[in-house]
């Protein structure tokens, strides 16, 4: 029996207060409550009285507090705990969404969502099982979803490990055992040593259970199981984690999702799977209990939501069909409602009113709009059914719920009596193109014509919304269901590549331009064009091909804001890398804005742009804006932190901060990249690579941010930071390591000696570059040297070689890397490695004419996602070698243009940042522009200011030309 709703009010007073039950079971009962000291909703679990008896509070405590030691993305955090007397509780945050149970029962989940659900709980277990502590109750009931894009966290770690901490002989709550029954493996029913393993096994229940939307009965694998709905390429993985004996399943969770994750790789280019590689998104910290999530739709609402009334439409013909006088309401508005902001009102509420009203004769505008009031919809459809010799003519015209005088929209079809359900499909689709206040109108009748599917249309319209939103993975799925529903609409195909880029994901955005391309005469010419120019882009690597075919179609079309806003993309993104200053990428955002003006996407760029810029005041007024449209977006956070420095808020760096070290991986590489480009400052992106390498994170991740380490703590001038970071990752991944330690060390700015450069280029040949695995994790930040390996390592032996003064062997990896050929997509990353080899053996041989003929047929076609998100494919080192050769040639103004391709680029052109000031300082001193000069020496010294003694001298030189300016 439980306690009493008022001593448990009394007993939490008055930090919480207790608002209603929500959900309760053998052990616990769930409250949502407030607490006062922190202004938030919260839910309250409390043991019931008869296991609170049992457990008692010292032990309860003691046991959950090293739950709440747990610190983990994909793991409920506690709040607080308490043992008042009966009365044990603990305290969670509460966040509206789903339960992983409430998910399943509406059917088995799409295979790449199973399987990421299941590889968010694998890394949970993997961390908690490092820490000593296995859950021993994991189920669909206790995997909450969170809101912002489906990501699993385990609840109720504590919880079990108290029960489990009293022991099973001083168990005495009737109904009460430790683990679910379904759910616990064999060891565990048979009361046998409870391990990782055990987990391992409930977790691969749940993975089945979410495949084929059926309870697993426990028996032998072999003999067990109906595997309908499971992959081929995850069947294997999933057997074994469910092997009767622990042994035989995998030794643990790491290897379990790691399994997984490379089960969902090797699927990529494949229609249904595409969406496998997007990378994880970003979710809010905290989540709710069970009870919380029931009754909540787990589609995001869209910023803004236009509601739709369809009225009884007026049938004239045969009495057979006067159904379709009301039968057109729910008909008509189930096809209409979901179509990007459009929501049907309920139609059994439309007839009701429209009943009461009395209106049985044919409503004219005017009642429509009396009737619509009552409903507070802002669009009404009136409409006839006309049959005439076996043809049927449905006519549709909708009104503003405001206006209601003239139609704002008007359509008709025609089609044979037995065709009513294709004709209301035409109907529909014609009401939706025609509409101009339809999100994307002029793209949305390019997909009228482009797909002959509604299901198709309103998926793709569902995306265009979440996109306008800056809710890109939601818009990424609806993309996908567009697609599945007619695998030829090109529209579709296209709208996903770009959604793609915002998410980071590379290898969906090529796949989904290719397949764009594909279908590309089913476009109109104008459009042909746009795609034609993303295929130079995103294919091609050609950056400068795509500036041009954007400019010329704006020429064209003057107001194509898909134009403006993809030249204004590759200006932020490329622009910079060839010397043009970031402003340059403000006229195309300004653009789309006059075109556009609540567009989020185009607000987060100019937001951008004026951290850049420090532009204090208009930045402020940019992200008020961005956030007001679009609180939920993907990239509000980043806009937080771009904020918060450029503000130079302390108070505001350390909530930015703090609310990142909850963020998903993607969420953090982007502010690494943001930090770096438009913050110049190395310290703010070393504070976000830190959190990528707790231990929490995946070893994908930790890699990531030790190699971001490294480069930003080179951008500082401390060698001894970069050696403890490479000695950090090679623990995680030691080819990783000894790439990055070659490329430092090979481009001449780092202190190593002959011998130890010597040696990393005999490693480098020793490995089996054709034996490395690509990248499980499906982001950028690890994909973008797949199948590149080879190539690379072709190029730091060069580049050692050319350092080590063995001028035949530079040139023979040269050639050697060129004959390996250009790997799909690279642009002419493999002829640019192998020109800086090149240009950088005959620098070092003194022959500048030489290096400069060779530098100078550079090309630079990488696409910026990969330079953005590799240290090698930024090819930095080649843009600063142009630069000292032209500066040594006397090409001054072209020297300085080069130098300046390392502001506003990225975390990894840091690298180059110190040197390339210092160099134009001294440019500038020869030029005798000395107040240039000035300020090249000042931001010098900010930058290395706290340098290794090794760099002192540069540093000390550097202010003796400062006192003498």
């Amino acid at each position: 029996m439980k306690e009493s709703l008022d001593q448990l009010k009394s007993t939490l007073s008055p930090r919480y207060s207790i608002e209603r039950e929500v959900g309760a079971g053998g052990m616990a009962t769930v409250y949502l409550a407030h607490d006062h000291k922190h202004n938030r909703s919260v839910a309250i679990k409390v043991l019931s009285p008869e296991l609170a008896a049992t457990l008692g509070g010292e032990r309860f405590l003691r046991e959950i507090e090293i739950a709440a030691g747990l610190q983990h993305p994909h793991i409920l955090p506690l709040y607080d705990s308490g043992a008042e007397g009966r009365i044990l509780y603990y305290v969670m945050p509460y966040v509206e969404g789903n339960t992983l149970s409430a998910r399943v029962a509406c059917g088995p989940l799409p295979p790449r969502e199973a399987v990421q659900v299941a590889a968010d709980v694998l890394s949970a277990l993997e961390y908690a099982h490092g820490r000593g502590v296995v859950h021993r109750d994991i189920k669909p009931a206790n995997i909450l979803l969170s809101g912002s894009g489906g990501h699993a966290l385990v609840a109720d770690f504590g919880i079990a490990r108290a029960v489990s901490a009293a022991g099973p002989e001083s168990l005495t709550v009737p109904g009460v055992m430790i683990g679910t029954p379904g759910y616990m493996a064999p060891e565990q029913v048979a009361g046998g040593d409870i391990t990782p393993a055990t987990d391992v096994y409930a977790a691969g229940v749940v993975l089945y259970e979410c495949l084929t939307g059926q309870t697993w009965s426990m028996s032998e694998p072999s003999q067990a199981g109906n595997w309908n709905g499971v992959p081929a390429r995850v069947l294997p993985i999933l057997k074994k984690a469910l092997g009767w004996s622990p042994e035989d399943r995998w030794p643990d969770a790491s290897k379990f999702r790691h399994a997984l994750l490379r089960s969902l790789h090797r699927q990529r280019g494949k229609p249904k799977w595409l969406l496998a590689t997007v990378g994880v998104v970003a979710f809010a910290l905290g989540l709710a209990l069970t009870a919380l999530w029931l009754h909540r739709d787990p589609t995001p609402s869209p910023v803004t939501v236009t509601r739709v009334a369809v009225l009884p439409f007026t049938v004239r013909g045969s009495e057979e069909l006067a159904y379709l006088a009301e039968g057109v309401v729910d008909l008509l508005s189930t096809k209409l409602d979901g179509a990007g902001d459009w929501r049907s009102v309920d139609p059994r509420l439309v007839l009701g009113v429209t009943q009461r009203e009395g209106s049985e004769t044919a409503i004219d505008p005017a009642t429509g709009r009396q009737i619509v009031q009552q409903l507070s919809a802002d669009l009404y459809v009136l409409g006839n059914v006309v049959q005439v010799a076996g043809q049927l003519r449905l006519d549709a015209s909708v009104y503003d719920a405001d206006d209601g005088s003239d139609a704002v929209v008007q359509a008709s079809v025609d089609g044979p009596v037995d065709s009513v359900l294709n004709l209301l499909d035409e109907l529909a689709a014609e009401l939706l193109a025609a509409h101009p206040g339809t999100s994307g109108a002029r793209l949305t009748r390019i997909a009228l014509v482009t797909s002959s599917s509604l299901t198709a249309l309103k998926a793709y319209l569902r995306g265009v919304t979440h996109f306008r939103a800056a809710q890109y993975q939601e818009a990424a799925d609806a993309f996908q269901l567009a697609i599945e529903a007619d695998s030829t609409f090109a529209l579709a195909w296209y709208q996903l590549g770009v959604a793609a880029d915002w998410l980071l994901v590379s290898e969906l955005s090529r796949e989904s331009t290719r397949q764009a391309l594909r279908y590309a005469d089913r476009l109109s010419e104008r459009d042909r064009r746009l795609l034609e120019a993303r295929g130079a882009v995103v294919i091609d690597a050609d950056a400068a091909e795509g500036e041009r075919r954007y400019r010329a179609i704006i020429g064209t079309y003057p107001t194509d804001v898909e134009a403006w806003s993809q030249l204004g993309e590759l200006l932020l993104h490329w622009g910079p890398r060839s010397g043009l200053p970031l402003e340059a990428a403000r006229e195309p955002w300004a653009r789309l804005l006059e075109l556009e003006p609540d567009r989020p996407n185009a607000l987060v760029h100019l937001a951008r742009i004026e951290a850049g810029a420090r532009d204090e005041a208009a930045m402020d007024a940019t992200v008020r804006r961005a956030i007001e449209l679009a609180p939920e977006g993907d990239r509000m956070l980043e806009l937080r932190l771009l904020q918060a420095y450029v503000r130079a808020d302390p108070a505001a760096q350390e909530r930015v901060i703090a609310d990142f070290r909850q963020a998903s991986d993607g969420d953090l590489g982007e502010a690494l990249w943001s930090a770096g480009a438009y913050l110049d400052d190395p310290g703010v992106a070393a504070e976000i690579a830190s959190i990528m390498t707790e231990e929490s994170r995946s070893s994908d991740t930790r890699v990531v941010g030790y190699g971001v380490l490294a480069s930003v703590a080179m951008a500082r001038g401390r060698w001894g930071a970069v050696t403890e970071a490479l000695d950090a990752m090679a623990e995680l991944n030691p080819v990783a390591a000894l790439e990055h330690r070659t490329m430092l060390a090979a481009t001449a700015l780092a202190p190593v000696d002959s011998a130890s450069l010597g040696t990393y280029r005999e490693q480098l040949r020793a490995v089996d570059w054709a034996a490395i695995p690509p990248a499980t994790a499906p982001g950028v930040w690890y994909t973008a040297l797949d199948g590149l390996h080879a190539h690379l390592a072709q190029y730091l032996i060069g580049l050692a070689s050319a350092r080590l003064g063995d001028m035949e062997q530079a040139l023979t990896a040269a050639e050697a890397l060129e004959d390996l050929g250009m790997p799909d997509g690279s642009g002419s990353l493999a002829h640019d490695w192998a020109r800086g080899v090149r240009a950088t053996a005959a620098w070092r041989s003194g022959d500048i004419e030489d290096a400069l003929h060779e530098i100078g047929q550079f090309e630079g076609r990488v696409w910026y996602q990969f330079a953005t998100a590799s240290v090698f494919q930024t090819l930095a080192y080649e843009r600063y070698l142009r630069a000292r050769l032209l500066e040594e040639a006397g090409q001054l103004d072209e020297a300085l243009r080069w130098y300046g391709s390392f502001e506003a680029t990225g975390q990894y052109d840091l690298i180059f940042l110190a040197p390339s000031h210092w160099r134009r300082a001294q440019i500038y001193d020869q030029l005798g522009v000395r107040e240039a000069a000035r300020g090249h020496y000042q931001r010098f010294l900010e930058l290395w200011d706290d340098a290794d003694p090794v760099f002192r001298p540069m540093v000390e030189e550097a202010r003796q030309q400062l006192d003498s300016h």
